[in-house]
């Protein structure tokens, strides 16, 4: 692990630590500097607002299939729980969709394999587009929901 690494995530979580009883994190700021490498050190809830957070990151820059193509979309099946988790039922339909667009036989049970067996064809983009469309409306308000969530894990 590279001295830079390490003092990042001496710093995130400073900035996400305990003070008193309280978690301090608010979504997405404190979401978007955190890499990939440190997704394994991050608690449960943690992961929970990081997956929301590469979902709509990908999402927003370059639709489903962006989200799918790159690293977050190893990460489908913690999105979707984390989705559930939270009450973003329709985020989550909309998610589970794209998958089934984007995955003929499903979400592939080795996900390291999920570039591959990416479909990349017209009808799966022109599938994937409206899809995106949908999910820009956002009818579940994903940063209220996960702050709200993050709020009553303080609480805990």
């Amino acid at each position: 692990m590279s001295i830079k690494f390490v003092v990042f995530l001496s710093l995130f979580f400073i900035s996400t630590s305990v003070i008193g009883d309280e978690l301090r994190m608010n979504y997405p700021d404190d979401f978007n500097d955190i890499p990939d490498a440190a997704y394994n050190s991050l608690s449960e809830v943690e992961r929970l607002a990081y997956c929301i957070f590469w979902l709509e990151a990908e999402v927003n820059n370059g639709g489903f299939h962006q989200f799918f193509h790159n690293a977050s979309g190893l990460r489908t099946p913690e999105t979707l729980k984390a989705l559930d988790t939270i009450g973003a039922q329709k985020t989550k339909a909309l998610l589970r969709s794209a998958s089934t667009v984007a995955y003929e036989s499903g979400f592939p049970s080795d996900p390291t394999n999920h570039q591959e067996l990416l479909r990349d064809d017209d009808a799966a983009f022109d599938s994937l587009n409206e899809l995106d469309s949908r999910f820009y409306m956002y009818e579940d308000d994903l940063p209220a929901l996960v702050n709200q969530f993050l709020k009553n894990f303080k609480e805990c």
